[in-house]
């Protein structure tokens, strides 16, 4: 039993409370998200246009450019998720928050993905690349 000094809002409103606290602090979050994802790109396409396979760099293959293109996608409709669930809380309206959480965390984990796979199998996860580690 807690007592009432110690007790904010009243008996039955606890878990209210809290999701109100989850609400106000899943921007910054999706905001880390976002720059841990933009990092990914950014060194897959640093290393895209270093490695060369069959004569030419990775990022001149169709498909690497397609994955490279597909995750600049994906960070710049997270980053504007995140601005939207901003502004959302900004004006006391908490619709949609869960939605732009979910695709930011999935989508987010997808370009780590992403990034890791143009690095090649085992090759991402060293010490020596800021992905995967």
């Amino acid at each position: 039993m807690i007592p009432d000094e110690n007790r904010l809002g009243n008996v039955g409103e606890g878990f209210k409370i809290a999701m109100g606290a989850f609400d106000r602090t899943r921007p910054p979050v999706a905001a880390g998200a976002v720059g841990l994802a933009q990092r990914a790109h950014d060194e897959a396409l640093r290393y895209a246009k270093q490695r060369k396979t069959m004569g030419k760099t990775i990022i001149e293959h169709q498909s690497v450019a397609s994955i490279i293109a597909n995750m600049a996608i994906g960070i710049e409709a997270s980053r504007l998720l995140t601005r939207k669930s901003a502004y959302l809380i900004d004006n006391v309206c908490s619709v949609n928050l869960l939605q732009c959480d979910h695709y930011l965390s999935s989508d987010c984990l997808g370009q780590e993905k992403h990034s890791l796979l143009l690095y090649g199998e085992g090759h991402g996860r060293r010490r020596c690349h800021a992905v995967g580690h």
